[in-house]
């Protein structure tokens, strides 16, 4: 991800850090002349509500941006049991994850 900090005046060069939630992802990381490149690849598949925190420098106030609610995608593995066992040994199960 890019984030991009802008400024009325000089050019940020602080630091910024992603959240999920109230949860912060990893550690702060450089912002250079109002940008920073930020490789977040441990978040699981769901949807998650991610914002940027900039914490400030000499010239430009500590902020944070809005929410943004991503989807990242996937593959997992779950298992599925009845109670009791089920006679049918090849039920067919339809799954709709929004």
């Amino acid at each position: 991800m890019t984030i991009t900090v802008t400024s009325s005046g000089t050019a940020a060069n602080g630091q910024v850090q992603l959240f999920d939630g109230t949860n912060p992802l990893g550690s702060p990381t450089s912002v250079v002349n109002g940008t920073a490149t930020i490789n977040e690849s441990g978040l699981p598949a769901g949807t998650h509500s991610i914002s940027a925190h900039y914490l400030g420098d000499t010239y430009t106030m500590a902020s944070q941006s809005g929410a943004l609610n991503i989807t990242f995608v996937g593959n997992t593995t779950f298992t599925i049991t009845a109670t009791p066992a089920a006679s049918n040994g090849s039920p067919t199960v339809n799954l709709t994850i929004n």
